[in-house]
């Protein structure tokens, strides 16, 4: 694996570190002549296997390896899996960041929350615009369609090559409800000139054929919907950065007579950005969702965040039962208005049955296809063949999505007629080149970090293995005091965290079970060893403690807890 980088004269590297083989915590670098420049800085969603992780950022080892050559970062939008981990981030690379407005925005309304905020060098671009002053690579943008305002795509180009076309999120709409349609003509042109040498684009929906909807129908569905509930409070859950969904709440509440509150930092974060933006600003005034509840019944709807599942968000606490002031009531309705990220499906469906209990009605694009609440802000194979037809590149690179989508875009690429086609994988250093096509060149450090707090850890710690093996197995503490001569001064003190109440009689009797268990093993020790007169033997002595209280818990409920022993002697 490559730890000191090479450059070779006049060679365009693409490097992924992140993005690829999964969904979110995006980051691409691109190298030339001894600089970098990187493209977007996402976060990533844990699953149920990283209990009380908040969420995931891309390893930047080899980034920070290579700071002083790093010119500056390129958002091209302003959702979390592309913006996210720069707050966490940033601070270890101070590069200067360029967006447009809006997504500029979003990132100081996030910066502002940390003390190194006016630290930042944000630079902002007009929607469209150029950036002309990071040699040795030139960058113009191109507006596209997305269910968020300003989404861009970028033209790289670097010494005398023919540009890289990287896509960023987007689709094909001629009614986006919030912010442009994508710019054709600019697209087309990029063919008409000579074409590009690359596209790095979008997978998402590479598996799904034809067009993708248009945000309009969501807002015409939404419309009908809420008609059919006269008598409920309205729920509903999306993407906290998709303004165009926010929008079309709003529309479709105005339509039924009805205001909207709003429940979830994350939201009221872009509805505010939004609003301070231009946009959002021909809809009625959001209300705070205590406000909302304080609305008749009939004349409220109430965005949630926690589309995913998110353990803190809004969706997750009322489903438990914490949020300080929502309390569904018979008869509500709660509209699931997002994308099932893979890998978030149980968490998604945990929060959902539990409104279900609670007897309210749960709609979804899979209980009313009919009246679509929710379409995919990336494009379909149809619109992929378009984009491929317009900017006519040498090299297809499908990034952004599991390997499925990357595998069924690579082939949609090849049977365009692409020369050269090669899905793109994290921590992979390619050349993107007009003879050779693309070609690995190496390996660098590359991963995952989760985040919890103030801290990040890589995703394989130990600490996040023994975490979930308690959430499986348990956790088991024994404590042994010996009175110096080889002889236990009591029996030891057992604690079984998941596995035994001790406030309860059954559990007490467990806990007493378990220490005679533990303290036959011991007495049944050589002397040597119960004398515990030296590390070795205090090490020996207290793992035989370790294993028959194990072994115990294994006989009595299956388990095979994680277990520590305190001695004292």
């Amino acid at each position: 694996m490559m730890t000191d980088f090479e450059w070779e004269k006049d060679k365009l590297y693409f490097l992924p570190l992140g993005g690829c083989g999964l969904f979110g915590a995006n980051l691409t670098l691109y190298g030339f002549n001894g600089k970098w420049l990187m493209v977007d800085c996402g976060m990533g969603f844990p699953d149920d296997t990283m209990p009380s992780v908040d969420l995931l950022v891309p390893d930047i080892t080899f980034l920070k390896q290579e700071r002083d050559n790093l010119i500056a970062c390129v958002l091209t939008h302003a959702h979390e899996d592309h913006i996210g981990a720069l707050e966490y981030l940033w601070p270890e690379l101070k590069c200067p960041l360029y967006a447009t407005p809006f997504t500029a925005a979003m990132i100081r309304s996030k910066f502002s929350e940390h003390s190194w905020a006016d630290q930042a060098e944000i630079h902002t671009v007009p929607v469209g615009g150029e950036i002309k002053d990071l040699a040795p690579f030139h960058i113009r943008m191109i507006g596209m369609a997305h269910s968020i305002p300003e989404a861009q795509s970028l033209v790289i180009t670097a010494g005398d090559l023919q540009p890289v076309l990287h896509t960023g999120d987007w689709k094909l709409d001629a009614t986006p409800c919030v912010g442009d349609e994508t710019d054709e003509t600019a697209l087309a042109a990029l063919g008409a000139a000579g074409g590009v040498l690359a596209v790095v684009g979008d997978s998402t929906n590479a598996m799904l054929e034809g067009h993708s909807a248009s945000e309009q129908v969501v807002q015409d569905s939404l419309t009908k919907l809420f008609a059919d509930y006269p008598d409920s409070r309205i729920f509903v859950t999306c993407f906290a950065s998709n303004v165009a969904r926010m929008y079309n709440i709003a529309r479709a509440a105005e339509a039924n007579g009805r205001s909207v509150g709003v429940s979830g930092r994350s939201l009221w974060r872009s509805y505010e950005v939004s609003k301070a933006c231009g946009y959002l600003t021909d809809i009625p005034p959001f209300l705070e969702d205590r406000e909302a509840m304080a609305q008749p019944r009939e004349k409220s709807v109430i965005v949630l965040t926690g589309s995913q599942g998110e353990s803190r968000a809004a969706v997750a606490r009322i489903a438990r039962g914490e949020h300080p002031c929502i309390r569904p009531e018979r008869g509500d309705v709660l509209f699931f208005s997002a994308l099932r990220i893979p890998g978030n499906e149980a968490m998604i469906d945990r929060s959902l049955s539990r409104f279900w209990e609670m007897d309210v009605e749960i709609v979804s694009k899979q209980t009313h296809p009919e009246n679509p609440v929710h379409v995919s802000g990336h494009p379909y194979r149809g619109e992929l063949e378009k984009l491929y037809k317009w900017v006519q590149p040498k090299i297809a690179v499908p990034v952004h999505g599991e390997a499925m989508q990357m595998d069924h875009h690579a082939e949609l690429a090849e049977k365009c007629g692409i020369k050269h086609v090669m899905t793109g994988m994290t921590g992979t250093v390619y050349s993107l080149c007009p003879e050779n096509g693309v070609t690995v060149l190496d390996e660098v450090p590359h991963g995952l970090l989760a985040v919890e707090g103030p801290r990040m850890m890589p995703i394989h710690d130990e600490t996040l293995a023994v975490r979930r093996r308690i959430t499986f197995n348990g956790a088991v503490v024994v404590s042994i005091v010996m009175d110096g001569r080889g002889n236990l001064k009591d029996l030891p003190q057992i604690t079984a965290l998941g596995l035994a109440d001790e406030t309860s009689e059954e559990g007490q009797a467990v806990l007493k079970q378990a220490s005679e268990a533990v303290a036959k093993t011991l007495a049944n020790l050589p002397e040597d060893l119960r004398l515990c007169s030296d590390e070795g033997t205090q090490h020996e002595f207290s793992e035989k403690a370790r294993i028959a209280a194990r072994k115990f818990f294994h006989s009595y409920c299956g388990k095979r807890p994680q277990t520590r022993v305190h001695l004292f002697v």
